[in-house]
């Protein structure tokens, strides 16, 4: 076996709610749930090592069972002991492996993380004050980026009450009912409700107009290409959120530059990703001659490319894709020249369920071309 090694930030994990069956124990001010662990083999080739983590992954793992959701801690060095920003842990939904973090943001709470050896788990809840109300859909985040490969972030109160802040603005100033588009991030320092704070939440956030629940923003952003991007970002630290008068701000106000090798996105491997863009499309519109996007697939999108000569995507058969590429050399559409900084395929139509595809970016700058697959899901 190769050694492993891990390189960059820790990743979280997503837990499902329920009943939790653990014990507890003084830890600081508060109690520390307690969770068995138990060790089990790992089929070869079932994990995946996540964006950081170099070499193979050992073939056994400490199993916890949390709130019905089965999450393994595999011991990297072999030493004996599981720790966080050490070694690494893989949830149900696979199949990545990603560093374990400090700080874990669950569908149940948001919590500090430790072990006793490789017998304990021990999650020690911290206190969001009013965000705590956010962390049922806000665990989505977690989710997502460790279907993604990428370390999770955590949620932050203060961002979180920014965010509030810039959705007050924008309902003080009429901005709430009818509006979408770039114009809703801004904020005038000479109208009602201007914050610093909030101009921040708006200028470096995801907006979402007329959505019921901050899980179901969080989803359809996943499903576009130019908000997906902060969303799946390997730097993205720490996050707000907020949602109120049924607008939703996501605020990534947390994250260091990802200077790291060619990234494509659905990463390598991944499994259940969806199969179509967002039901309710995008601003600015990512494929012109469309309604905002709508009805069309996924994006794919790789990060750190270079100029794109070629795109293809086919299906198991070999039969290709039609659809859009947009790149900063060359972006669909004018209005969005950055392109979000990634070079970027859009499907036609949405793709088909439980189909694996391959995808090849070829670009101009670069002899090797970058390809890789993703399985869809239902």
């Amino acid at each position: 076996m190769n050694p492993i090694k891990v390189v960059g930030r820790a990743g979280l994990l997503l837990v499902l709610a329920g009943s939790l069956a653990a014990t507890a124990q003084e830890s600081g001010s508060r109690k520390a749930l307690k969770f068995p662990l138990t060790k089990t083999s790992v089929k070869k080739g079932a994990l995946r090592p996540g964006i950081g983590i170099q070499g193979e992954l050992p073939e056994s793992a400490y199993q916890a069972k949390v709130a019905g959701e089965s999450i393994l801690f595999l011991d990297l060095n072999n030493d004996e002991q599981l720790a966080p920003e050490t070694d690494v842990m893989a949830m149900s939904h696979g199949p990545f492996a990603v560093t374990i973090p400090e700080t874990l943001l669950l569908k149940i709470g948001q919590f500090k993380v430790s072990f006793e050896g490789t017998k304990q788990l021990l999650l020690t809840p911290e206190d969001l004050g009013a965000a705590q109300a956010l962390v049922a859909d806000a665990s989505l985040m977690t989710e997502i980026r460790v279907r993604s490969g990428v370390r999770p972030a955590m949620l932050d109160a203060k961002a979180s009450a920014d965010c509030l802040k810039h959705i007050e603005y924008l309902k003080k100033n009429g901005l709430i009912e009818g509006n979408s588009g770039v114009s809703l991030h801004n904020e005038d320092p000479g109208k009602p409700g201007y914050t610093p704070e909030g101009a921040e939440a708006g200028k470096h956030g995801d907006i979402f107009p007329q959505v019921p629940t901050l899980r179901v923003a969080i989803q359809g952003w996943y499903q576009t290409v130019w908000h997906a991007v902060p969303i799946v970002d390997p730097g993205l630290k720490t996050f707000g959120g907020g949602i109120k008068f049924n607008m939703a701000v996501l605020y990534f106000n947390g994250r260091d530059y990802y200077g790291g090798p060619t990234l494509p996105y659905p990463p390598d491997g991944a499994v259940g990703i969806p199969r179509s863009f967002c039901e309710l499309g995008e601003i600015p519109n990512p494929v012109p001659g469309s309604d905002y996007g709508k009805g069309t697939g996924i994006p794919v999108f790789v990060r750190g490319g270079g100029n794109v000569e070629s795109v293809v995507m086919a299906d198991p058969s070999g039969r290709g894709v039609a659809g859009t590429t947009s790149s900063p050399a060359k972006p669909a559409n004018p209005q969005w020249p950055t392109n979000s900084g990634v070079s970027c395929f859009i499907p036609s139509k949405p793709l088909a369920p439980m189909t694996t595809y391959k995808v090849t970016f070829k670009f101009a700058d670069s002899a090797t071309p970058v390809t890789w697959s993703f399985t869809t899901g239902r």
